[in-house]
């Protein structure tokens, strides 16, 4: 502070902020992603998630295998353009359930 007669400075002011918590939450969240990461590329069958307008975010190795696609190939591309379901008898298209969810939000089974 700056007395305003003399022009002197009286005092300072200092404001500090504890981060510790937020380095240990940030520290935590990178670990929880790489458990996450090795979960989800452990998993033994295709796996592969999208945003709510139907484009992929996430896909693990046998997914990679199954549709011939590279993650980064594809990733925020719609779902409807790297994979499609056909009936296993009839062999035609079977309506993307990934659609079914996000336009009625309840699970397909």
């Amino acid at each position: 502070m700056i007395d305003e007669d003399s022009g002197e400075v009286k005092g300072v002011v200092v404001f500090s902020r504890d981060i510790t918590k937020l380095r240990r939450r940030k520290k935590e969240l990178k670990e929880n992603r790489e458990n996450l990461k090795t979960t989800l590329n452990s998993i033994g069958d295709a796996v592969i998630a999208t945003d709510e307008k139907g484009n992929i975010i996430v896909m693990n190795p046998v997914d990679e295998e199954l549709t011939g696609y590279e993650f980064q190939e594809v990733k925020g591309v719609p779902l409807k353009e790297v994979f499609n379901i056909v009936n296993a008898k009839t062999r035609k298209k079977v309506k993307n359930p990934v659609r079914e969810v996000i336009e009625n939000g309840k699970k397909v089974v």
